[in-house]
Order: C-alpha cells, then structure tokens, then sequence
C-alpha cells in the first residue's frame, strides 16, 4: 500500500489574473481577491468579468489552464490513459468548486500592497480516499496504474456526492503586491491557502 501511494505527487497551483495598478477606477482590494477565487474555483468568472479584470472567454481559459495543471501535476512521473486524465480533469471540477471560503475586509500597506482577510475550510477528500484505499489493500494491483486510479477515482466520486466532511474554520491574510505595476496575489499564500482549502498532503507526502 505503501508504494501504492508513492504513485501520487500533487502540487496545488491557481493560475491569477494580474491587474495594472493605479489605472481607473479606485482598486478593490478584496474584490479583487473574490473575483479571482470565484474564478478559480467555483468557474464563475462573473465578477471578473463586471470589474473588467479579463473577458469571459479569457477567464475561462485561467480556468481550463488550472485544471490541466492540477491533472499534470497529479500524474506526474506516472504513465497513465488519457481516459483516466480525463475523469480526474472533472473530479478536480468537483472538488475545487466546493471550496468553502469567504473574502473579508482588506487593509491597504504603506508600500502600496494589500492584505486581504480570507476565512476557509478544508475539504476532507484525500485522507478518507487513501483510508478507503488501504482498507481495500487487498484489491489494488499496482502494476496496473489505470486499475489503480480508477478505483481511486471511485473512492473521490463518491465522497464528493456525499456528506462531504470540512474542518474548522480557519483564518489567513493573503498579500497582494505590486509587481511590474501590476496587482498580483503572493504565490506563498497561494500555495498555503490551497493546501487550506484542500487536504493535498494526504496524497503528496508533505
């Protein structure tokens, strides 16, 4: 089972959309950071798009780009079918849009940055999949990769249709700097809230 799990390297990534500073109207820096998690995460581009920050179309290519990260980055080193991809591709869908979060208030830095308030939960999918996976130990063929993440994607589907488990609540302050004249969101904090939001290091050994 143990090697079973070796198989599986996650790297959580969101793809942003940058927004030229000090042009227009007065910048919203909260709005800013709910129009890109929406966008993210729930494919909604529509704030996005009414605060002018990209098209609709151009939104949802972030999107699209996002979950073909995800699915690459699940898979990496691993050979598997594109089939298998594929489903992964809409579990992701899943997942990442029933991330439970709310953008508070943001205070705006000395050097002309934000912090923006972001209160989460974690939803609990990978640990209970590997939990249902080790039970089934008997069952998993490792030589067959495809066998292997099928029955995995079996294990994913079904939580996600389910009673869905979250943690506690959970507070951080993500940064929004200033970078070649341009808003931008920390890929620190990117990285930290995803790993909030999601139980990654079940399945990525961190």
């Amino acid at each position: 089972m143990k090697k079973a799990r070796k198989l599986v390297l996650l790297v959580a990534c969101t793809l942003m959309i940058g927004v030229l500073a000090g042009c227009g109207a007065k910048f919203d820096a909260s709005k800013y950071v709910q129009a890109q998690m929406d966008n993210s995460y729930k494919n909604d581009s529509s704030l996005v798009v009414e605060l002018k920050y990209a098209t609709e179309e151009e939104a949802q290519k972030v999107y699209e780009d996002e979950i073909d990260t995800l699915v690459d980055n699940f898979f990496l080193g691993v050979s598997v079918s594109d089939d298998v991809k594929s489903r992964y591709a809409e579990i992701f869908k899943d997942m990442l849009g029933k991330a439970k979060y709310t953008v508070n208030e943001s205070e705006k830095q000395s050097d002309g940055s934000y912090t923006v308030a972001v209160e989460y939960q974690q939803l609990k999918l990978f640990q209970p999949t590997m939990d249902k996976l080790t039970e089934n130990a008997d069952k998993i063929d490792v030589s067959d990769l495809d066998g292997y993440f099928n029955m995995m994607a079996d294990y994913m589907e079904e939580i996600l249709a389910g009673d869905i488990e979250y943690g506690e609540a959970q507070k951080m302050d993500v940064h929004i700097e200033i970078v070649n004249k341009t808003y931008t969101l920390n890929n620190t904090d990117l990285q930290t809230l995803n790993n909030g939001l999601f139980d990654f290091s079940a399945v990525s050994g961190n």
